[in-house]
Parts: C-alpha cells; sequence; structure tokens
C-alpha cells in the first residue's frame, strides 16, 4: 500500500503560534451546538485556496480573496506541514497512527449538520477550491507527529518548497525576514 503525502498549509507567522503550543490544532471553521472542530489536510501538493484569507485592497477598499503570494508577503512566508498517510477501509491512517477521514465523511464524525456540509461545499467551489482533496482529524497533532515541514520564502522569483532542516534558524531568522520586507 502506497503512502500519500498530505499537507496542513498555514503562513510563517502561524507557525511561531503552532512551534509555541506544539501542536497542530483542530479549526472551528463550522459553529454550532455540538460541532466537533476539524483540522484538516490537503493533497494539493503546491497550495491550498481554501488557505488564502480575506483581505481588504488598498486602493478600492474592497474585500478579496488573497492570493498565495499575497498570503507569502503578508505571513511573513507559508509553511506547510506533511503527513505521510495509507488508505484504511473508508478513510485513512496516518504514519502515528491518527485516524483521518475525506470530504465529506469527516463531517457526520464532526456532527457537522447536511446543510452546512452543501453550503460549505458550493462556497469552496466557487473560490476556486475542492473539497474532495480534503481531509482531517477531529484531534490536535503533535508538531512532533509530522513527516515533513516545508517553508516557502518571501523571494517573488523563487516560489518553491524547502524542507526545513535546522527548526531553530527557521523560527528565529526574524531578522533577515524584515531586511527582505524594508528592500521592497
Amino acid at each position: 500500500m502506497e503512502n500519500l503525502t498530505v499537507w496542513h498549509y498555514t503562513t510563517r507567522e502561524m507557525y511561531h503560534e503552532i512551534f509555541r503550543e506544539g501542536l497542530l490544532r483542530p479549526s472551528s471553521l463550522f459553529q454550532g451546538e455540538g460541532i466537533r472542530p476539524i483540522l484538516w489536510f490537503s493533497f494539493n501538493q503546491d497550495w491550498e485556496e481554501s488557505a488564502n484569507r480575506i483581505m481588504v485592497c488598498k486602493d478600492t477598499g474592497k474585500k478579496k480573496l488573497a492570493t498565495k503570494k499575497e498570503m507569502a508577503i503578508y505571513g511573513r512566508g507559508l509553511v506547510r506541514f506533511g503527513i505521510h498517510i495509507k488508505r484504511n477501509g473508508v478513510g485513512f491512517v496516518g504514519s502515528s497512527g491518527q485516524k483521518i477521514l475525506p470530504w465529506p465523511g469527516i463531517f457526520k464524525k464532526a456532527r457537522v449538520p447536511k446543510s452546512m456540509v452543501k453550503e460549505a461545499d458550493k462556497s469552496f467551489r466557487q473560490c476556486g477550491c475542492n473539497p474532495r482533496a480534503w481531509v482531517g482529524q477531529l484531534t490536535p497533532l503533535s508538531f512532533h507527529d509530522c513527516d515533513e515541514i516545508q517553508t516557502m520564502d518571501l523571494s517573488v522569483d523563487d516560489m518553491e518548497w524547502r524542507t526545513v532542516t535546522d527548526i531553530c534558524k527557521f523560527l528565529f531568522n526574524r531578522k533577515e525576514m524584515t531586511q527582505k520586507d524594508e528592500k521592497r
């Protein structure tokens, strides 16, 4: 059975919080009585459009969905956490034994009403996302249970993922990041 890699995409700014806590935590995308938060991963191997945030354009004052490049700039770089998974019945199992379920099956376990799932599916597709490329788990994931951690720096010409080999250098390299921002 082949290993597949799924990714949790975020920004470098959020990475600091994740590193400090030592955990990737499920998020409360869906609100309601009894709904359980989900920790999302994507089969997309470059970037997950749903990781883009809403931003306000300086020129027009209108809200828009940020691009990957804008997320890299305003998030001070991009980070992705990879886990290797294998098929296991209707779902998957992660390399540290965690149970991972695909969209939309994860919603049943998370107790998300079908009407919310249907609306979310429609909204995400309108933003260019493919929810069928997503899997999730209902429990936090220890930072140490990630099989890979990669970063994409702010270089406009070279938007490529690089494996993080020296976590301390990556985490505390804020001075260099600030100098790059000032040059722009």
